[in-house]
């Protein structure tokens, strides 16, 4: 997400490149850990000073979900962005779908 912002570039299309290329390269890259993305997001979506609680819970449903085994075949930023909508709401904060979205930068279905 952060490369696409920077090249100006299309997140899908450049995430196509980089699977033709590693595949191409035999490159094998384990996942990223979704728990790298919570706190980052979780400054975006501005939430104040309870901005560390939130990523906590955040960080806890996302732990839970790998547990469930939840997290596989999903996007690290997909279940960043769900589990902050869970943990804003409660935590009584009134984050909608699109502004979620608008952070994360996935699709509604995704999310």
């Amino acid at each position: 997400i952060d490369f696409s912002d920077v090249l100006q570039v299309d997140v899908y299309e450049l995430g196509r490149t980089y699977l033709r290329l590693s595949q191409a390269l035999c490159i094998n890259i384990p996942a990223m850990d979704p728990c790298l993305y919570v706190m980052r997001f979780a400054h975006k979506l501005e939430f104040g000073d309870k901005t560390h609680e939130v990523s906590m819970t955040a960080l806890r449903l996302v732990s839970r979900m790998k547990k469930d085994w939840i997290h596989f075949g999903r996007r690290p930023s997909g279940l960043c962005g769900a589990a902050l909508l869970i943990a804003s709401r409660l935590h009584e904060f009134c984050r909608t779908v699109t502004d979620v979205i608008k952070v994360v930068k996935v699709h509604e279905s995704t999310l």
